[in-house]
C-alpha cells in the first residue's frame, strides 16, 4: 500500500535550490541506493537530517558554506513526502527546540536536510557542485555501478557472439 504524501510548502532561497537539485543529480551517480526521483531524494535526506540528535543538527549547520545574497529570488514549492516522514520533520523539531532552544518551520527544517544532504554531496564528489539544468529531468539516466557496467559488457559481448 501507498503512503499518504502530504504537500508541505519550502521556501527555497536561490542558492538552496540549485544547491539541492545539483546535490541529487551528484548522487544519481556517486550512490548506487540514490532515489532517481527528486521527490524521492528529499524524502531521504529529510529523514536522514531528522534522524540525528539536535545536537548533530547544530554542528552540521554551523559547518555549511552559505553563499552571500546574490539578490536572485527564491521560489517557493510544494513538496509532496509522505506523512510518516512529517511526523518525523515534526518530532526533530520539537527536539530542537526543547534541547537546543532552535526554532524552525518545516520548511527550514526541509531546506536545512537539502543543504547538509548537498554539503556530504560536494564531499563525495570532491569538488563544488555542478549548476543544474533549468529543469530537472524525470527519472534521469545514471551511470552504472561498476558492477552493472561489467555485467552490461558481457552481455554485449555474448549478443554479438564473442
Amino acid at each position: 500500500m501507498a503512503q499518504k504524501q502530504v504537500a508541505v510548502g519550502v521556501y527555497w532561497e536561490h542558492h538552496a535550490w540549485q544547491q539541492a537539485r545539483s546535490a541529487y543529480l551528484v548522487d544519481l551517480d556517486l550512490d548506487p541506493a540514490s532515489p532517481d526521483v527528486f521527490g524521492q531524494w528529499l524524502t531521504r535526506v529529510v529523514i536522514r537530517y531528522a534522524a540525528m540528535t539536535p545536537t548533530g543538527r547544530t554542528r552540521k549547520l554551523s559547518t555549511l558554506r552559505t553563499p552571500p545574497k546574490d539578490g536572485r529570488p527564491g521560489v517557493s514549492r510544494m513538496m509532496p513526502l509522505p506523512e510518516v516522514t512529517l511526523e518525523l520533520v515534526d518530532s526533530a523539531i520539537v527536539d530542537d527546540r526543547v534541547t537546543a532552544g532552535r526554532v524552525v518551520s518545516r520548511s527550514e527544517f526541509i531546506r536545512q536536510a537539502a543543504l547538509v544532504a548537498a554539503d556530504a554531496s560536494r564531499t563525495r564528489l570532491g569538488r563544488e557542485l555542478p549548476p543544474p539544468p533549468a529543469r530537472l529531468p524525470y527519472r534521469p539516466p545514471r551511470r552504472p555501478s561498476s558492477g552493472a557496467a561489467n555485467a552490461h559488457s558481457t552481455d554485449e559481448r555474448a549478443a554479438r557472439g564473442r
